[in-house]
Protein backbone atom coordinates (compact mmCIF):
# COMPACT_ATOMS: atom_id res chain seq x y z
CA UNK A 1 0.00 0.00 0.00
CA UNK A 2 1.25 3.27 -1.04
CA UNK A 3 1.45 6.09 1.72
CA UNK A 4 -0.63 8.43 0.40
CA UNK A 5 -3.54 5.60 0.07
CA UNK A 6 -2.93 5.03 3.43
CA UNK A 7 -3.26 8.74 4.35
CA UNK A 8 -6.48 9.36 2.58
CA UNK A 9 -7.70 5.70 4.23
CA UNK A 10 -7.02 6.82 7.52
CA UNK A 11 -8.68 10.24 7.49
CA UNK A 12 -11.72 8.84 6.15
CA UNK A 13 -11.33 6.65 9.16
CA UNK A 14 -11.13 9.81 11.48
CA UNK A 15 -14.05 11.44 10.16
CA UNK A 16 -16.20 8.68 11.56
CA UNK A 17 -14.60 9.10 14.36
CA UNK A 18 -15.22 12.68 15.00
CA UNK A 19 -18.13 11.80 17.78
CA UNK A 20 -15.87 9.48 19.55
CA UNK A 21 -13.77 11.01 22.36
CA UNK A 22 -10.34 9.39 21.08
CA UNK A 23 -7.32 9.56 23.36
CA UNK A 24 -4.05 8.34 23.81
CA UNK A 25 -4.57 5.92 26.58
CA UNK A 26 -7.67 4.86 25.11
CA UNK A 27 -5.51 4.16 21.97
CA UNK A 28 -3.03 2.22 24.15
CA UNK A 29 -5.69 -0.10 25.17
CA UNK A 30 -7.30 -0.74 21.98
CA UNK A 31 -3.85 -1.23 20.10
CA UNK A 32 -2.56 -3.77 23.07
CA UNK A 33 -6.24 -5.69 22.48
CA UNK A 34 -5.37 -6.19 19.05
CA UNK A 35 -1.98 -7.43 19.30
CA UNK A 36 -3.31 -9.70 22.17
CA UNK A 37 -5.61 -11.25 19.79
CA UNK A 38 -2.92 -11.87 17.09
CA UNK A 39 -0.96 -13.91 19.62
CA UNK A 40 -3.83 -16.24 20.68
CA UNK A 41 -4.65 -17.33 17.27
CA UNK A 42 -1.46 -17.08 15.80
CA UNK A 43 0.59 -18.30 18.65
CA UNK A 44 4.39 -18.43 17.64
CA UNK A 45 3.67 -17.33 13.81
CA UNK A 46 3.30 -13.63 15.58
CA UNK A 47 6.67 -13.36 16.56
CA UNK A 48 8.27 -10.28 17.05
CA UNK A 49 8.64 -8.52 13.60
CA UNK A 50 5.44 -9.25 12.62
CA UNK A 51 4.20 -7.89 16.35
CA UNK A 52 6.28 -4.70 15.70
CA UNK A 53 5.06 -4.06 12.50
CA UNK A 54 0.86 -3.95 13.67
CA UNK A 55 1.91 -1.89 16.42
CA UNK A 56 3.44 0.98 14.33
CA UNK A 57 0.70 0.54 12.36
CA UNK A 58 -2.18 1.25 14.76
CA UNK A 59 -0.07 3.86 16.27
CA UNK A 60 -0.13 5.23 13.09
CA UNK A 61 -3.89 4.82 12.88
CA UNK A 62 -4.60 5.61 16.18
CA UNK A 63 -2.32 9.29 16.15
CA UNK A 64 -4.43 10.19 13.28
CA UNK A 65 -7.18 9.98 14.40
CA UNK A 66 -6.80 12.05 16.99
CA UNK A 67 -5.02 14.72 14.85
CA UNK A 68 -8.53 14.90 12.41
CA UNK A 69 -10.05 15.22 15.72
CA UNK A 70 -8.06 18.16 17.03
CA UNK A 71 -7.50 19.76 13.50
CA UNK A 72 -9.87 18.78 11.43
CA UNK A 73 -12.51 19.90 14.09
CA UNK A 74 -12.30 23.23 14.24
CA UNK A 75 -12.22 23.19 10.42
CA UNK A 76 -15.56 21.60 9.93
CA UNK A 77 -16.52 23.60 12.72
CA UNK A 78 -15.13 27.04 10.37
CA UNK A 79 -16.97 25.30 7.23
CA UNK A 80 -20.63 24.51 8.93
CA UNK A 81 -20.77 28.10 11.06
CA UNK A 82 -19.57 30.41 7.91
CA UNK A 83 -22.21 28.58 5.69
CA UNK A 84 -25.06 28.91 8.00
CA UNK A 85 -24.54 32.50 7.06
CA UNK A 86 -24.23 32.28 3.57
CA UNK A 87 -26.93 30.11 3.10
CA UNK A 88 -29.19 32.35 4.46
CA UNK A 89 -27.72 35.82 3.76
CA UNK A 90 -25.91 38.40 6.85
CA UNK A 91 -27.93 39.61 9.60
CA UNK A 92 -26.02 42.50 8.15
CA UNK A 93 -28.53 42.22 5.13
CA UNK A 94 -31.39 42.09 6.37
CA UNK A 95 -30.93 45.69 8.74
CA UNK A 96 -30.06 46.95 5.76
CA UNK A 97 -33.11 46.13 3.75
CA UNK A 98 -35.50 46.98 7.09
CA UNK A 99 -33.71 50.22 6.92
CA UNK A 100 -34.79 50.86 3.04
CA UNK A 101 -37.83 49.48 3.54
CA UNK A 102 -38.64 52.23 6.04
CA UNK A 103 -37.01 54.84 4.02
CA UNK A 104 -39.19 53.83 1.03
CA UNK A 105 -42.44 54.06 3.65
CA UNK A 106 -41.20 57.60 4.24
CA UNK A 107 -40.81 58.38 0.90
CA UNK A 108 -44.65 57.66 0.55
CA UNK A 109 -45.90 59.74 3.25
CA UNK A 110 -43.42 63.06 1.95
CA UNK A 111 -44.56 62.61 -1.55
CA UNK A 112 -48.44 62.48 -0.36
CA UNK A 113 -47.97 65.39 2.06
CA UNK A 114 -46.74 67.60 -0.82
CA UNK A 115 -49.77 66.68 -3.02
CA UNK A 116 -51.69 67.82 -0.44
CA UNK A 117 -49.52 70.89 -0.14
CA UNK A 118 -49.87 71.73 -3.83
CA UNK A 119 -53.96 71.02 -3.64
CA UNK A 120 -54.45 73.69 -1.08
CA UNK A 121 -52.48 76.00 -3.32
CA UNK A 122 -54.92 75.90 -5.79
CA UNK A 123 -57.67 78.10 -6.41
CA UNK A 124 -60.23 75.56 -4.00
CA UNK A 125 -59.89 74.38 -0.69
CA UNK A 126 -60.88 71.12 0.81
CA UNK A 127 -63.83 72.61 2.29
CA UNK A 128 -65.00 74.23 -0.76
CA UNK A 129 -64.87 71.35 -2.66
CA UNK A 130 -67.20 69.48 -1.15
CA UNK A 131 -69.62 72.44 -1.07
CA UNK A 132 -69.57 72.70 -4.99
CA UNK A 133 -70.32 68.85 -5.32
CA UNK A 134 -66.62 67.60 -5.96
CA UNK A 135 -65.51 64.59 -4.90
CA UNK A 136 -62.06 65.52 -4.89
CA UNK A 137 -60.79 63.51 -7.27
CA UNK A 138 -57.80 65.32 -8.10
CA UNK A 139 -56.05 65.32 -4.82
CA UNK A 140 -56.83 61.35 -4.79
CA UNK A 141 -55.08 61.44 -8.50
CA UNK A 142 -51.92 62.96 -7.07
CA UNK A 143 -51.76 60.35 -3.88
CA UNK A 144 -52.09 57.48 -6.49
CA UNK A 145 -49.17 58.77 -8.68
CA UNK A 146 -47.00 59.59 -5.63
CA UNK A 147 -47.45 55.93 -3.98
CA UNK A 148 -47.48 54.93 -7.70
CA UNK A 149 -43.94 56.29 -8.33
CA UNK A 150 -42.48 55.51 -4.82
CA UNK A 151 -43.62 51.86 -5.34
CA UNK A 152 -41.87 51.91 -8.63
CA UNK A 153 -38.41 53.71 -7.02
CA UNK A 154 -38.78 50.91 -4.08
CA UNK A 155 -38.92 48.27 -6.94
CA UNK A 156 -35.80 49.20 -8.89
CA UNK A 157 -34.29 49.92 -5.48
CA UNK A 158 -34.56 46.08 -4.50
CA UNK A 159 -34.07 45.30 -8.04
CA UNK A 160 -30.43 46.49 -7.80
CA UNK A 161 -29.39 45.54 -4.61
CA UNK A 162 -26.60 42.94 -4.60
CA UNK A 163 -27.00 38.95 -3.85
CA UNK A 164 -27.32 38.66 -0.08
CA UNK A 165 -27.10 34.52 -0.24
CA UNK A 166 -24.75 31.84 -1.12
CA UNK A 167 -26.64 30.78 -4.50
CA UNK A 168 -27.65 34.75 -5.50
CA UNK A 169 -24.25 35.37 -5.37
CA UNK A 170 -22.75 32.65 -7.08
CA UNK A 171 -24.71 32.78 -9.80
CA UNK A 172 -24.11 36.67 -10.20
CA UNK A 173 -20.06 35.90 -9.49
CA UNK A 174 -19.96 32.95 -12.23
CA UNK A 175 -21.85 35.24 -15.22
CA UNK A 176 -19.15 37.96 -14.01
CA UNK A 177 -16.09 35.45 -14.40
CA UNK A 178 -17.67 34.29 -17.60
CA UNK A 179 -18.92 30.70 -16.48
CA UNK A 180 -22.72 31.79 -17.01
CA UNK A 181 -22.61 29.16 -19.79
CA UNK A 182 -21.50 26.14 -17.49
CA UNK A 183 -24.56 23.86 -17.01
CA UNK A 184 -22.21 21.65 -14.59
CA UNK A 185 -22.06 24.49 -12.15
CA UNK A 186 -25.74 24.83 -11.61
CA UNK A 187 -25.87 20.91 -10.88
CA UNK A 188 -23.14 21.62 -8.63
CA UNK A 189 -25.21 24.33 -6.82
CA UNK A 190 -28.01 22.51 -6.42
CA UNK A 191 -26.27 20.16 -4.22
CA UNK A 192 -23.77 22.15 -2.64
CA UNK A 193 -25.97 22.59 0.36
CA UNK A 194 -25.65 18.18 0.66
CA UNK A 195 -22.21 18.20 0.68
CA UNK A 196 -21.67 20.76 3.12
CA UNK A 197 -23.59 19.03 5.86
CA UNK A 198 -22.62 16.44 5.27
CA UNK A 199 -18.54 17.02 5.59
CA UNK A 200 -18.49 15.43 8.88
CA UNK A 201 -19.90 11.92 7.31
CA UNK A 202 -17.73 10.39 4.93
CA UNK A 203 -19.62 7.87 4.18
CA UNK A 204 -22.71 10.55 3.26
CA UNK A 205 -20.67 12.96 0.98
CA UNK A 206 -19.31 10.19 -1.03
CA UNK A 207 -23.04 9.51 -1.82
CA UNK A 208 -23.40 13.17 -1.98
CA UNK A 209 -20.57 12.95 -4.63
CA UNK A 210 -21.29 9.85 -6.74
CA UNK A 211 -25.25 11.70 -7.31
CA UNK A 212 -23.75 14.56 -8.34
CA UNK A 213 -20.87 12.98 -10.66
CA UNK A 214 -24.32 11.39 -12.61
CA UNK A 215 -25.97 15.01 -12.77
CA UNK A 216 -23.19 16.19 -14.36
CA UNK A 217 -22.71 14.00 -16.37
CA UNK A 218 -26.18 14.89 -17.87
CA UNK A 219 -25.63 17.98 -18.98
CA UNK A 220 -22.23 17.97 -20.54
CA UNK A 221 -19.65 15.42 -22.08
CA UNK A 222 -17.06 17.36 -21.83
CA UNK A 223 -14.37 17.81 -19.38
CA UNK A 224 -14.90 19.38 -16.29
CA UNK A 225 -12.46 21.61 -14.61
CA UNK A 226 -13.20 21.31 -11.20
CA UNK A 227 -10.72 24.74 -10.21
CA UNK A 228 -13.28 27.44 -11.84
CA UNK A 229 -16.17 26.36 -9.01
CA UNK A 230 -13.38 26.67 -6.55
CA UNK A 231 -12.74 30.20 -7.58
CA UNK A 232 -16.22 30.88 -8.10
CA UNK A 233 -17.15 29.63 -4.55
CA UNK A 234 -14.37 31.44 -2.94
CA UNK A 235 -15.02 34.77 -4.55
CA UNK A 236 -19.30 34.22 -3.44
CA UNK A 237 -17.88 33.55 0.40
CA UNK A 238 -15.33 36.37 0.75
CA UNK A 239 -18.36 38.69 -0.57
CA UNK A 240 -20.87 37.55 1.34
CA UNK A 241 -18.78 37.47 4.57
CA UNK A 242 -16.37 40.36 4.63
CA UNK A 243 -16.17 40.78 8.43
CA UNK A 244 -15.57 37.57 9.40
CA UNK A 245 -14.01 36.07 6.65
CA UNK A 246 -10.04 35.05 7.53
CA UNK A 247 -7.00 32.53 6.55
CA UNK A 248 -8.63 29.88 8.46
CA UNK A 249 -12.11 30.17 6.33
CA UNK A 250 -9.75 30.19 3.43
CA UNK A 251 -8.20 26.98 4.32
CA UNK A 252 -11.08 25.24 5.01
CA UNK A 253 -13.25 26.16 2.15
CA UNK A 254 -10.48 25.30 -0.20
CA UNK A 255 -9.81 21.84 1.67
CA UNK A 256 -13.35 21.17 1.69
CA UNK A 257 -13.64 21.54 -2.14
CA UNK A 258 -10.14 19.48 -2.91
CA UNK A 259 -11.82 16.35 -1.19
CA UNK A 260 -15.06 16.60 -2.84
CA UNK A 261 -12.94 16.80 -6.24
CA UNK A 262 -11.02 14.15 -4.91
CA UNK A 263 -13.83 11.87 -4.34
CA UNK A 264 -15.71 12.92 -7.71
CA UNK A 265 -12.68 12.91 -10.07
CA UNK A 266 -12.55 8.78 -9.55
CA UNK A 267 -16.03 8.13 -11.50
CA UNK A 268 -15.68 11.05 -13.49
CA UNK A 269 -16.66 10.11 -17.26
CA UNK A 270 -18.28 6.83 -15.57
CA UNK A 271 -21.94 7.13 -15.85
CA UNK A 272 -22.15 7.05 -19.46
CA UNK A 273 -21.12 3.02 -18.93
CA UNK A 274 -23.24 3.09 -16.58
CA UNK A 275 -26.14 3.86 -18.17
CA UNK A 276 -28.40 0.95 -18.83
CA UNK A 277 -27.62 -0.02 -14.92
CA UNK A 278 -28.37 3.48 -13.91
CA UNK A 279 -32.00 3.02 -16.31
CA UNK A 280 -32.86 0.18 -14.18
CA UNK A 281 -33.06 1.85 -10.91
Amino acid sequence: MSPKKLKILVETLGFGHLHLEVTVPRVVIFRDAILDIFAVELGERFNSLARDTWKNLLNYIGGAIIFVKSNYGERIKTLLDSWKVAANGSQSNGKEDGSSQEQSEGDVTNQMQKSKMQQKKKGKGISSMFKSGQTGEVGTEEGEAAVNAARKGGESTNASQVPTNYNEMFRFNSAVMGFGSHLWMNEVLDCFDNIVNSVDNPVRLQEECDVLVIRIARVTTKAVNFGEYKSCMLASLRSLLPKDWSTRHEVAWSWLWENVERIMQKNMGNPPKWEKSLGKI
